[in-house]
């Protein structure tokens, strides 16, 4: 096995990783402010 290689690979990887935690913090915000908007009205 190539050490750069899956080095290169497991970076590549960890950055999609924060981009979806990025996407589901939002997505999670967004439902929550949702569900507190229809307690309140």
């Amino acid at each position: 096995m190539n050490k750069s290689n899956s080095f290169t690979g497991q970076k590549s990887e960890s950055r999609k990783l924060k981009v979806l935690n990025i996407i589901a913090y939002i997505f999670l915000i967004a439902i929550l402010a949702v569900i507190f908007i229809a307690i309140l009205i």
